[in-house]
């Protein structure tokens, strides 16, 4: 077994850096871990708290978008459609127990997705503002709060239809309207010379640019009463939060491609044990 030299393991290291990120949001959420006497820690959740689960979908996005380029049509509807397939099951599996889980949720972006597998980035940058608008249109026309308690922080008739399609679709964990921008995006980064310091220094600088500049904009209208819907939480995710998202996504992407090949002393890239 020998190491792709051209496998781009920035690519990696950003999956461990969300997943970690992940975990330990999850953590907080399971345990009810209270950090309001930690103001360190309670900022770092902060911090991480749905930039993390972003950046894991963008990734998916680009992973599958780098895995099904150099297929046939064809072929490619079917690899992603088996592989959202063993999500969906394996999805609402650990949804009997866990009611956080992000693997169903994958399965229908994979489904949704197939359409723009080898679509151009015009159609894939319109399918995100079409994505967003309608977004937007939803969480002002209907009960966000439809199903929830907000206390226990959890969701009644998950197990019946109109729940389920509710929950998936508009206002679970990680809908489908908005999150689905997220994986649509990670195919269009994946059509992109990720490869080359260029494009690696533009994610990181831009994206860095555009989470900050959401953030500042989220502030100064936090005393709108349509705050719930431009603040920077992942529960509702509006459209600052999916700004903030995007650009914490590009540039911790960015970041991490531009600096694993400059920082091979810290053992990225191990060859395996013959």
């Amino acid at each position: 077994m020998q190491t792709d030299a051209r496998r781009l393991v920035g690519l990696d290291v950003a999956r461990y850096l969300a997943f970690a990120g992940m975990v330990f949001v999850n953590f907080r959420l399971a345990m009810e871990v209270q950090t309001a006497q930690a103001r360190w820690l309670d900022k770092m959740f902060w911090l991480i708290e749905g930039k993390a689960s972003a950046t894991f979908v963008v990734l998916a996005g680009i992973g599958l978008s780098l895995a099904t380029r150099s297929m046939e049509k064809s072929k490619a509807y079917i690899w992603t459609a088996r592989r959202a397939l063993f999500l969906l099951i394996v999805g609402y599996c650990n949804l009997s127990i866990f009611p956080a889980d992000i693997l169903h949720y994958y399965a229908i972006y994979f489904f949704l997705a197939l359409p723009f597998l080898h679509s151009r980035p015009r159609t894939l940058s319109t399918a995100i503002l079409v994505v967003a608008a309608i977004s937007i249109w939803a969480q002002i026309n209907f009960d966000y709060n439809n199903g929830w308690n907000w206390d226990r922080l959890e969701y009644s008739e998950l197990w019946t239809l109109p729940g389920a399609l509710r929950h998936l679709f508009f206002n679970g964990f990680h809908p489908v309207l908005p999150w689905l921008i997220f994986l649509l995006f990670g195919l269009l980064l994946g059509q992109a010379p990720l490869h080359t310091s260029r494009m690696q220094m533009v994610m990181a600088i831009v994206g860095l640019g555009v989470a900050c500049c959401g953030l500042a904009i989220a502030d100064l209208l936090r005393d709108l009463p349509v705050a719930w819907l431009l603040g920077t939480a992942p529960l509702p995710a509006g459209p600052i939060y999916c700004v903030v998202g995007l650009g914490s996504a590009s540039a911790v992407i960015g970041a991490c491609l531009w600096l694993t090949p400059r920082l091979p002393y810290l053992g990225w890239q191990q060859t395996p044990a013959r």
